[in-house]
C-alpha cells in the first residue's frame, strides 16, 4: 500500500543522492518543486545542462497536493541546507503547486480523500484551503537561503475547446470544476500571496503560454485521451526549460 509519505520519502532520497555522493560540489544547485508538469520541465532542463559543470538538479514532488507533501518538502529543504552549509553553492528554486491542489481540493471525485486526510471541511472552500497551503509554502521559501526564487504559474490544463492529436469520445466527460478558468483563479490567489508576502520571489508565466495552444497537450503514441490532459506538449516544455536556464544566467551568473 502506497501512502503520501512513502511516495515523498522516495522523492526525498532522490533529491539528495547527488549531494551525498559529491560533498565537494561547487556551483549552482537548481531545485524544482512541483507536480508531474514540473517534473517534465525538470527533465528537459536536465538534458539542457547535462554537459555543464557546476550545476546540480534536485526535484521535490508535490503530487497529491501541497497539504499532503509540505512536511516532506520542508524536511528535504532543511537536509539540503545542512549538507551544503559552508559550501560554495548558490541555489535557484523554481516552484509551483496548483493542478494537484485543484484536483484534491475541488474535484467531487476526491471528496473521500479530503474527508480522510482532513485537508478541507464544509466551512472552508477549496480556494480558501489552497490559500492557506500556498501561504505556508511561500513562508517556508521566504526564509530559505537561495539566490533565486521563482514561482511558475499553474498551466492551463483541461482545455474545453478540444485537443490536437487525438479523438475525443462523446461518452467521456469531465467535471466542470476542471477547467483552465479554475487554474487561472488559483493563480490569482498565488499572485496575491506572493506579492503581499515577499517581493523577493519572482513570478514566471506558465498559464498564458499554454492557454492559446490547442496542440500543447501531451498525448500517447496511440493518440488516446489519458490522464495527461494537463501536461503541456514538448515544444512548450522546451520553452519553459530554456527560459528557466536564462533566468538563472541573468539572476545568478550575471551578478
Amino acid at each position: 500500500k502506497r501512502t503520501a509519505n512513502s511516495t515523498n520519502d522516495k522523492t526525498e532520497i532522490k533529491s539528495l543522492e547527488n549531494s551525498s555522493e559529491d560533498s565537494n560540489f561547487e556551483g549552482i544547485h537548481v531545485i524544482f518543486i512541483g507536480d508531474s508538469v514540473m517534473k517534465l520541465i525538470e527533465g528537459f532542463f536536465s538534458k539542457l545542462v547535462r554537459n555543464f559543470f557546476g550545476i546540480k538538479v534536485s526535484f521535490l514532488e508535490t503530487n497529491g497536493g501541497i497539504h499532503l507533501t509540505m512536511p516532506n518538502i520542508t524536511s528535504t529543504l532543511n537536509k539540503i541546507r545542512r549538507q551544503e552549509q559552508g559550501a560554495n553553492i548558490k541555489r535557484a528554486i523554481l516552484f509551483n503547486t496548483g493542478l494537484h491542489d485543484i484536483d484534491v481540493l475541488c474535484s467531487s471525485k476526491r471528496k473521500h480523500t479530503r474527508i480522510k486526510t482532513k485537508i478541507a471541511n464544509k466551512v472552508k472552500s477549496c480556494t480558501d484551503a489552497y490559500r492557506d497551503a500556498m501561504l505556508h509554502l511561500v513562508q517556508v521559501l521566504e526564509d530559505y537561503p537561495a539566490e533565486l526564487k521563482v514561482f511558475q504559474s499553474t498551466t492551463a490544463g483541461w482545455q474545453k475547446y478540444g485537443n490536437y492529436g487525438f479523438s475525443w469520445s462523446a461518452k467521456e466527460m469531465q467535471p466542470m470544476s476542471r477547467s483552465p478558468h479554475l487554474a487561472h483563479h488559483f493563480n490569482t490567489i498565488a499572485y496575491d500571496i506572493i506579492q503581499n508576502q515577499n517581493r523577493n520571489i519572482l513570478i514566471a508565466d506558465g498559464y498564458w503560454m499554454t492557454l492559446p495552444r490547442p496542440d500543447h497537450t501531451q498525448i500517447s503514441t496511440q493518440n488516446k485521451v489519458g490522464k495527461h490532459l494537463v501536461h503541456p506538449g514538448y515544444e512548450v516544455l522546451s520553452v519553459f526549460a530554456r527560459r528557466w536556464f536564462m533566468m538563472i544566467l541573468h539572476g545568478i551568473c550575471g551578478e
